[in-house]
């Protein structure tokens, strides 16, 4: 069986912003261009990929377009939404976004992003639209590595870090509450405890280290 040339990508990111955004649209797009496979951006997400068709022009990812690219700098230079093509109330979507990759030769798409984006790429690929996935989510719970879970990790520590020196200084005990959801365990390199939280649970180790 023949396996069919692949001369064009185009790669969206989707969801919530994180850190290592830039690295995947920098590296999927710098390996394209070593293949010789030219690499495009869709700006705007699931929204920029539906409006394709109405586009004029799309931005080729040539080494020197990616150059001013910082991959340490968070966020996306694609842009995101949180549009989801299968709740868009249009009988013709996925034909739509057919005719929008074929105006300009698309031939797969590389997207990046969490639970919501990736099925929602699994929609585009029941379709016929070939894509590929790169995990993106701060939570780690797609798999064990992932886009944004170590930079998240990461700044977690740091901002504990430094209020420690407080906690000391004042002889304080702090709490931190951090914004990763059912999914606390894996900022720790473990999966979520298969216990609900309580004040008494998490409080017994830290009374037992300062009774």
């Amino acid at each position: 069986m023949a396996i069919e040339k692949i001369e064009k990508i185009a790669i969206i990111t989707g969801g919530g912003d994180c850190g290592g955004l830039n690295a995947v649209i920098k590296g999927a797009a710098m390996m394209a261009y070593k293949k010789g496979i030219k690499a495009y951006v869709i700006p705007n997400g699931y929204a920029g990929l539906y409006n394709l068709v109405n586009m004029d022009t799309l931005v080729q990812l040539t080494p020197e377009r990616l150059d001013p690219v910082s991959v340490g700098m968070a966020g996306s230079e694609a842009g995101h939404s949180r549009v989801k093509i299968a709740k868009i109330k249009d009988p013709n979507k996925y034909d739509t976004v057919k005719a929008g990759l074929q105006k300009f030769g698309i031939d797969a798409l590389v997207i990046s992003g969490g639970d919501d984006t990736g099925t929602i790429m699994l929609d585009l690929i029941k379709n016929g639209i070939k894509c590929i996935h790169a995990p993106k989510t701060m939570d780690l719970d797609l798999m064990s590595y992932s886009v944004g879970a170590d930079s998240t990790i990461n700044r977690i520590r740091e901002f504990v870090r430094d209020l420690s020196t407080t906690g000391r200084t004042h002889n304080r005990i702090l709490v931190v509450e951090v914004a990763l959801y059912e999914q606390l365990g894996y900022c720790f390199g473990r999966p979520p405890p298969a216990f609900t939280p309580t004040f008494d649970r998490q409080s017994g180790p830290i009374r037992r280290i300062y009774k």
